[in-house]
């Protein structure tokens, strides 16, 4: 689980806005997703994703462990957002997609997508092999695209 801080969130919101990388990512997904569809984003954090999917005409469920960052996510409409452990708190319903953004890996996200998701789940993963921004960069041995590209061509599911 990523430790929020106030510091931490006052800095991930300034680079957001900066960069607008949310929007461009919210509207990269879109085109996987079913138009208007109701969405649930695991690991939300401060919750630009799925904000920024909500602007574009979905109903988007965005939950997160920590409640401090969940403080931080503007009141959206077409917006719900929930405090708590997105594999251990039963979803409210069915979804359309699902959306795990750095957080989770293959067998909890496939697991939680075979309950509660009805059409598409996507994943997003560090597509770096060292830690960039520690004091100590080891390697990265978890949750990268490598690694669940090799676990999903394992387990035969398409991406």
């Amino acid at each position: 689980m990523f430790l929020w801080t106030e510091e931490s969130a006052a800095f991930w919101n300034d680079s957001a806005a900066y960069t607008r990388s949310y929007d461009h990512l919210a509207e990269k997904t879109a085109a996987h997703l079913t138009p208007g569809g109701n969405l649930f984003e695991g690991g939300c954090g401060l919750g630009h994703l799925s904000v920024a999917l909500a602007k574009r005409g979905f109903a988007v469920t965005a939950m997160d462990l920590s409640p401090l960052p969940l403080r931080y996510i503007p009141g959206t409409s077409g917006l719900t957002v929930r405090q708590g452990d997105a594999f251990a708190l039963p979803p409210q319903e069915v979804y359309d997609g699902g959306l795990f953004c750095f957080f989770g890996g293959v067998p909890e996200t496939l697991a939680w997508a075979r309950v509660h998701c009805r059409d598409t789940l996507v994943l997003f993963k560090k597509n770096w092999s060292t830690h960039r921004f520690t004091k100590d960069p080891g390697a990265v041995r978890k949750f990268t695209y490598p690694l669940t590209c090799a676990e999903l061509e394992r387990l035969g599911v398409p991406f």
